[in-house]
C-alpha cells in the first residue's frame, strides 16, 4: 500500500492518482475481506525484476527503509482482534483510494499520507502510526470534502 501511494504525496502527475489509486482499492477490498495473502492480477503477479535493477532499488532505498524502522516498531497494538484491526484499516484505505480516485487537483498527498501511515501501521503492528493514520484520514475527508464544496461554491458564483 506505501508502494502505491508514495507517488501521490511526492508526485503531481495529472492522472496518475488515478492509476495508483486502483490497485489500492483492491488491496484495501482485500483486506476488508479478510483475506490472509494478497492477490494480484496475473499481469502484475507474473512481472519481476531483473537482478541488476533490484540491487539498486535496495542500495537506493535502504537509507529510508531504516530510518522508517527507527520511527515504527510493535508496540501499543490494541487488544482487539488483528483481524478486526486489519478491517478497519482496510474500510479506511479504501475510502483514502476512492479520495484519491477522485480527479481533484492537489488533493493527493493528505489521504496518501494518511494510507502511508496506516501501512506502517499493519505493517509493524504500531498503534501509534494505526492512530495517526485514522486521524489522517478523517482529516482527509474533511479536507477533499472542503475542496469540493469550495469549488462547488466557485462555480456557483460564476453560473
Amino acid at each position: 500500500m506505501i508502494l502505491f501511494a508514495v507517488p501521490n504525496v511526492f508526485l503531481y502527475l495529472p492522472g496518475s492518482s488515478v492509476i495508483t489509486s486502483l490497485p489500492l482499492m483492491v488491496l484495501a477490498l482485500q483486506l476488508l475481506a479478510g483475506q490472509s495473502t494478497v492477490w494480484l492480477p496475473r499481469a502484475l503477479s507474473d512481472r519481476s525484476v531483473d537482478r541488476a535493477h533490484f540491487a539498486r532499488i535496495v542500495h537506493y532505498s535502504l537509507p529510508w527503509v531504516e530510518r522508517i524502522e527507527r520511527l515504527a516498531r510493535p508496540r501499543f497494538w490494541p487488544r482487539a482482534t488483528t483481524a478486526m484491526i486489519d478491517r478497519l484499516i482496510g474500510f479506511a484505505c479504501l475510502v483514502m483510494s476512492l479520495l484519491l480516485f477522485l480527479p481533484i487537483p492537489f488533493a493527493n498527498g493528505v489521504p496518501a499520507l494518511a494510507i502511508i501511515a496506516l501501512g506502517l501501521a499493519l505493517s509493524e503492528r504500531d498503534g501509534i502510526w494505526l492512530i495517526l493514520g485514522f486521524l489522517g484520514s478523517a482529516f482527509a475527508i474533511i479536507f477533499v470534502t472542503a475542496m469540493i464544496g469550495g469549488g462547488a461554491f466557485a462555480l456557483a458564483r460564476i453560473f
